[in-house]
Parts: structure tokens; sequence; C-alpha cells
């Protein structure tokens, strides 16, 4: 990236071509091979210390001591592996909201540490202005110290969707030797807090929270499966399956050993499938158990607050998978699926799905006039309820998606005509994902006539 640093989410990181891309490592800065993305229905673990910040799933590992380990066996008092950058190259591209938090910083420090502010200074000859900030990045900084200075009891907080500006702002504090602490609200915003004396142990975990999570996750694969992640760049590792195909115990022995002597990696068997179906898409496969139990990796069709009619759909369609012993039966059950989805699918269109089987269910996190900012659809939904003002934290909200202005309505002023069907069929496609992309089947047209492929294309098993 022509010696340039960036720092970007990984959602934006997934959608460009990384070639010649490279990630801060233990191992200094290395090539990205690639950036998956997968749905999961998993536990997150969400890691606090006093200088970073991270989130994994529970098959995901932290790299501590040279050693893989997952967050579960992870408790607070531990040390995580946290590699910060010292030096900024000249030529990094700086967002101006970053520089802006930098001089709101400057200021906030000279109100309580004259020594430490000097290192914020933005003259000419200061290592802001001649390493790191343009022109543009000046003025923002400087609108920085303006904002303090009108509001000397502003604190800055981030949202997740604002962890790189964040991840900015400590880079740059540590580059230029300022401490700082992190924090965290119940409702997942970051606070920080600069010109701390810093602690004894900057990378004890002192906080864990684990919560369910239906959502889409990213990895990065680099040569040693090791890349620095979340804020304050705590050191990853990306976990990887093999699949082996009726192996013996010999051969089972004999790939273990291997990668334990070749390679340091302890593998162990995690699960034994009747079939399994792998698809074209990196980390994207169902198999089936040999007790009959369907798994599908990132599964979403269990998610609490689905609609039912959907959560119906799944239950049918993972009831046909189990039932399959062998090809003829497989390619019987692929006809079979996509007959009920398409069945379904018609249901919807013509308005004779239940509308309480369309209902989403969300529990307010807080009290609903406390929501100023972002407005979530269920909140929106809540506002338009009668009795509004006396709704509280832990309310369910239960509400559909129309075709109104604001998108939603609660269930008790919606009708069927209101239903916005378009976004019920992109939830349903989006919930299936997961199923039909490994049986190769594309849902627009499964809606209309199916498209057969032959089935030895993309059976395993």
């Amino acid at each position: 990236m022509n010696n340039t640093i960036k720092i970007i989410p990984i959602e934006e990181l997934f959608k460009i071509i990384t070639n010649n891309i490279q990630i801060w490592t233990d191992d200094g800065f290395q090539h990205i091979k690639h950036v998956y993305r997968h749905r999961v229905q998993k536990k997150i673990y969400s890691i606090l210390t006093d200088t970073g910040f991270v989130q994994c799933t529970e098959d995901h590992s932290l790299i501590i001591n040279k050693k893989e380990t997952k967050p579960a066996e992870l408790g607070c008092g531990d040390m995580v592996n946290q590699l910060p950058i010292h030096k900024i190259l000249h030529n990094t591209e700086i967002p101006e909201e970053a520089a802006y938090w930098c001089g709101f910083i400057k200021a906030f420090i000279s109100n309580i540490n004259t020594n430490q502010a000097t290192l914020l200074e933005y003259n000419t000859s200061s290592v802001l202005k001649t390493h790191f900030f343009s022109n543009n990045n000046i003025r923002a900084f400087n609108s920085g110290i303006k904002h303090y200075q009108r509001d000397p009891g502003c604190r800055i907080y981030m949202t997740q969707y604002k962890h790189h500006i964040l991840q900015w702002i400590i880079t740059i504090l540590d580059v230029v030797n300022i401490a700082y602490s992190l924090n965290i609200s119940e409702e997942g915003i970051i606070r920080i807090t600069p010109g701390l004396r810093q602690s004894t142990h900057p990378h004890k975990i002192k906080n864990i929270t684990v919560r369910c999570m239906d959502d889409y996750v990213y990895d990065v694969e680099t040569a040693n499966h090791h890349f620095c992640g979340g804020v304050g760049n705590i050191l990853l590792h990306n976990t990887d399956s093999l699949f082996l195909k009726n192996p013996s115990q010999d051969q089972i022995k004999y790939v273990t050993g291997r990668a334990k002597k070749n390679h340091g990696v302890d593998l162990e068997v995690d699960k034994e499938y009747r079939y399994c179906v792998l698809s074209n898409r990196k980390k994207n496969y169902f198999g089936v158990l040999k007790e009959g139990r369907v798994d599908v990796k990132g599964l979403t069709g269990k998610k609490s607050h689905t609609p039912q009619f959907i959560k119906t759909l799944f239950a049918d369609i993972t009831g046909i998978l189990s039932s399959v012993k062998d090809r003829d039966e497989f390619e019987l059950a692929r006809n079979a699926i996509s007959s009920k989805i398409a069945e379904c699918a018609r249901h919807l269109e013509d308005h004779v799905i239940p509308m309480e089987e369309l209902t989403f269910n969300m529990m307010l996190s807080k009290n609903l006039s406390d929501y100023t900012r972002t407005i979530p659809q269920h909140v929106r939904a809540a506002q338009l309820m009668d009795n509004s003002r006396d709704i509280k934290r832990g309310t369910i909200i239960s509400y559909v998606k129309t075709n109104n202005r604001i998108g939603v309505k609660p269930l008790s002023m919606a009708k069927p005509e209101d239903i916005d069907v378009k976004k019920y069929l992109e939830f349903m496609e989006s919930t299936l994902d997961q199923i039909m992309a490994p049986l190769n089947m594309d849902f627009e047209s499964v809606l209309g006539k199916p498209k057969q492929t032959s089935l030895d294309q993309f059976f395993y098993g």
C-alpha cells in the first residue's frame, strides 16, 4: 500500500482486493492471504484491558505466551498480548475525525498536566505537525481544542462503529507516549480517558462479557494465522477446520502427528458427520451428525427474534436433511427443500401467513425516552404505541416490517396489507443462506423454476 499505514474497519477490508495489503502481526507487517466473512450463532466474548478491547467468538483464540488460548479459558487478571505500533510513517493518512479528537485530548491534558500537554503541541516543529498531520488535520486538531475549551466537562465516547477512529487516537497517543485508560458501558460504548498514570499492567484483562451473537463475523488469514485486531492491537489467531473423508484411526493419528511436529498445531477430532455438504464459499457448509442432528456453519434460523414463520420453515428444512442417508435421498431432499421455500414465499406474497408469525420480538435495553441518537427499528415501533410514555427498559416490543415511511409498525397497529413483502423475502434469503449456499441453490431461482445442478459437483460424504 505504498508504505502507507491505514486503520480501517474489517468490514471495509472485506470489500476490497487484499493483494499487496499487509496487516500488523507479531512478526511485523505480513501479507493478507484472505479475508473471510461468515454468519454465526455463537457466544461472543468482549475482552477489555486498560489499553485494548477486542471481540471474538468462542471458536477463535488469542495468542498468549506464544500459545493459542480460547476466550472461555481467560479471566479477569490474565494478561493478553498487545502489540502497539510505535512509529507512524510520514505519508500516513490520518482521518480528520481522529485529528479532531487528538486536539480535544491536547486541551484536556493541558488542563490536568502541563508537562504531558507539550507532547501534543501543534506548532510547525511538533511531532504531530511534521509526521502526522496535513493542513486539513491541523484545522481539525484546532477545532478539537476549541471544543474542549467550550465544553471542558465533555468526554470521548466511541460506539462500535467508531472503533477504527479510537484505534487511530490511541495509536497516536502510544507514539507520543501519552498514557490513557479504556472503559466500557453496559451498552458497549467505550470511553477513553487520557493523561492518567499508566497502569502497572496495562495488558491485564479487567472485564470480560459474554453474549449470544447471530451476525456476520470476519477472519483474516496470514501466513502464520496470527493478526492484530480490535482496539489496542490484541494478538489473535484465525482458527480453521480440516475435513477428512472416512479416515481410519491410523490416518487420523498420522495427520495430527504431522501437524504437531511440522507446524506446532494441535488437532483434535471435533465432529463426525454422516454426510457433509461443502460450499464454494469459504467456511460455509453443513452436515448431518451420526445421531441425525443437522449442524449448519453459522446457524441463524433459531435466532430468538426471528419471525415464527421462518423458524418453522428452517425447522422443516433441517428435518428433511436429517432424514437423508444416501445420494438418491439427498437429491429428493434438495427438491423438497426448494418446494418448501417456494411455497413459503407464495404464502408471504398472498398475505396468508398470520400476522403473529411475521412478528419480530425485541427487548428494550433501556427506557424508551433514553434512545436519542441511534434509533433501532423496535424502538421506532414502540414510539408509535399509544402508551409509549410508559414503556420501560426490559419491555418486549412486537413489531412487523411495513411499507410506511419508517418501515415498521407495532403488531397491534398493523394490517396484512401493510406488510413489506420484499423485506421479509430478503430476511428469508439471508437466514436460509447457510443452507442454500452449500446446496448450490439460488434463492431467486427457487422462487421461480429451480435450476438443477449435478449432485457430484457439491456432495461430499
